[in-house]
């Protein structure tokens, strides 16, 4: 297992280990889904914003690299095509490059009223409602980049890092507990490549999220 350094650990944050009661099954591209990473933020207010979005957005990630919580952010970035946040972010990460392809699941649950509640898959968010997208990356030809690189072949080719975006077809999702540092509850999520189950426990990871 791969230890959080102690520099990233100050600077941005490293979510705690995955909580004994989180489990996770189902196949993904061909191979197991066996996820590292399952962690949580909330969304916040985005650059120049005085004040905190109207309504409350939690965004839930399942990725099989370990603790690559840093990673998470800069990827979201990467997903809205924010070319210069993503490159900076993964730069500043390099350290936790996965090897291989990094297989991903970004489940965006809009609350409302009360967090804890049963949410109802849509293609679009808005209250009670949840989308859950599976993303999988190769983030091999950074490699060969350094930052501007990073930056001037994001800018010409968005999918350079993007091996498969896959929204899910029929899903549950259930948040049976909400604090500040911890999301637990349950989903069952089918995707054209596959499908994923899990009980979880996540804990808050620092993404840095904001609707584009």
């Amino acid at each position: 297992m791969r230890i959080c350094p102690l520099i990233l650990a100050a600077l941005i944050g490293c979510p705690r280990p995955d909580g004994d009661g989180t489990r996770v099954t189902g196949e993904l591209g061909g191979e197991a889904f066996l996820p590292g990473t399952v962690v949580f933020d909330e969304f916040g207010a985005g650059p120049g914003d005085t004040a905190s979005p109207e309504q409350q957005e939690l965004m839930l990630v399942l990725a099989d690299g370990p603790e690559i919580c840093p990673l998470l952010g800069p990827l979201f970035h990467y997903s809205w095509l924010r070319c210069e946040s993503a490159c900076e972010g993964l730069y500043a990460g390099q350290a936790l490059w996965p090897s291989g392809e990094l297989r991903t699941v970004w489940v965006d649950a809009v609350v409302d009223g009360e967090v804890e509640a049963a949410y109802q898959l849509a293609r679009d968010e808005g209250p009670g409602l949840f989308t859950a997208t599976y993303r999988s990356f190769d983030i091999s030809p950074l490699a060969e980049l350094d930052q501007q690189g990073c930056f001037d072949t994001c800018s010409a080719d968005y999918g350079f890092l993007m091996v498969e975006q896959v929204v899910a077809s029929v899903g549950d999702l259930e948040i049976d507990a909400y604090s500040i540092d911890q999301l637990d509850g349950e989903l069952d999520l089918l995707f054209s490549p596959g499908d994923v189950q899990a009980s979880f426990e996540a804990p808050w990871c620092p993404m840095g999220l904001h609707n584009p």
